[in-house]
């Protein structure tokens, strides 16, 4: 199994990537699965700040003035059967590092291409946080397409060593980790990922006489404006919960379009 473990901090070593070194210890002691992990630390990648041109709406993500990191990072994200990432707290919201990252990345809203992949997301601070840092990750992949796991904000201080986060947090990463494997196993869709995905399919098909635009062109290839369709993936879903998803979806669809 391929686990990507983003780090969204400029601190390479700091209490976002203790978080994420926990998680491969016990996801090691505990999957008898063999697991590759591969580490992204997005201070070590060029990303450039993204220009405002639309081509890569408009036309394709490659037509980027930018020639650097980023195809990279999205390719390994594609390749990958879990993630994990995550970001400090700053002004209570992401690093603007990561919020670079998702800029440069915005057309994934429109052409999702996780598919329904897991992934868990958390923020580390100082002391207490509100949670608009966690917030902004959760509907960034949402958007992307990620089957949303779980989510958590760690209070760590200024730095924490390796082995305190070890001591404070180890309890609630296990519990984590058994939630990231189950999911992945028996393909557990939550309903709040159900719902993002039709208020997405309501707003394409209303794009859909527009046959030249290219996000529309995507969902049909897909398959995903089929109206059999409820996921990213083939997923059961109960008669109840689809009653629930279409009268959520409607009232949101109504309320954003």
């Amino acid at each position: 199994m391929n686990i990507l473990l983003i780090n969204g901090s400029p601190r390479i070593n700091g209490n976002t990537m203790k978080i994420l070194q926990i998680f491969e210890t016990i996801l090691n002691s505990t999957n008898k699965e063999e697991n590759h992990y591969e580490y992204v630390s997005l201070s070590n990648q060029k990303i450039g700040i993204c220009k405002g041109c639309r081509a890569c709406f408009q036309i394709s993500e490659e037509k980027c003035p930018y020639q650097d990191d980023l195809l990279v990072i999205k390719e390994k994200l594609e390749q990958s059967d879990v993630i994990i990432i995550g970001s400090p707290v700053y002004v209570e919201d992401i690093s603007g590092l990561l919020k670079n990252w998702i800029d440069r990345m915005a057309f994934n809203t429109h052409r999702p291409f996780l598919c329904g992949k897991p992934v868990y997301i958390f923020s580390t601070s100082g002391s207490g946080a509100s949670k608009h840092a966690i917030k902004t990750l959760k509907h960034t992949f949402l958007a992307w397409g990620a089957t949303m796991i779980a989510q958590d904000n760690f209070s760590m201080g200024t730095k924490m060593s390796l082995e305190d986060a070890n001591t404070k947090f180890s309890n609630l990463i296990y519990d984590r980790t058994k939630t990231l494997m189950l999911c992945k196993a028996k393909k557990r869709i939550p309903l709040f990922s159900l719902i993002g995905f039709s208020v997405q399919k309501k707003y394409w098909k209303m794009k859909s006489s527009q046959e030249n635009l290219v996000d529309v062109t995507y969902w049909n290839h897909h398959g995903w404006l089929d109206n059999k369709c409820f996921y990213y993936q083939p997923v059961k879903v109960s008669i109840g919960k689809k009653a629930v998803v279409f009268i959520i979806s409607k009232i949101v669809g109504f309320i954003l379009y």
